[in-house]
């Protein structure tokens, strides 16, 4: 009887433990390395749109750099930078992206992570400047290559 009570007490306690409250910071996860945006607009119209928030935006060194959070922890997330292939013809010209999330797993608790994703093939040829308007974010991101 005693054991029992003292294995119920130690569930509890993992149990409370591992919650996330609304208030608390979630935890980092790491940061995922992704290969490359993904220039499709089947792909961008239909690739999968989970829910997460969107911390942090921005373009260091060829690479676009996300923070963002998401319910998750039992097992994979799979983020995608997908692009319109077209380019609205303006000076810089812009282009339409968008981050998208796959995430299979029930569970709840929140997470934090950092993602990257190389801009190379969202480059325009004859120009050296490209905006960026990325869905669910208010400004538009300068990359200049």
């Amino acid at each position: 009887m005693r054991n029992n009570i003292i294995v119920l007490f130690l569930l509890l306690g993992m149990t409370i433990t591992g919650c996330v409250k609304t208030n608390d910071v979630a935890p980092f996860v790491g940061l995922i390395q992704s290969e490359e945006i993904i220039l499709d607009n089947n792909l961008f119209a239909n690739a999968p749109s989970d829910a997460f928030e969107l911390i942090s935006v921005q373009i260091t060194d060829h690479h676009m750099e996300f923070e963002v959070e998401y319910a998750g922890g039992c097992g994979d997330a799979n983020f995608k930078l997908i692009g319109h292939e077209e380019i609205k013809e303006s000076s810089p010209p812009q282009r339409t992206i968008r981050l998208s999330l796959e995430d299979n797993d029930d569970c709840g608790t929140l997470l934090r992570q950092k993602l990257s994703f190389a801009l190379t093939p969202a480059q325009v040829q004859d120009y050296n400047e490209l905006l960026l308007q990325l869905q669910d974010w208010t400004d538009p991101l300068s990359y200049k290559y």
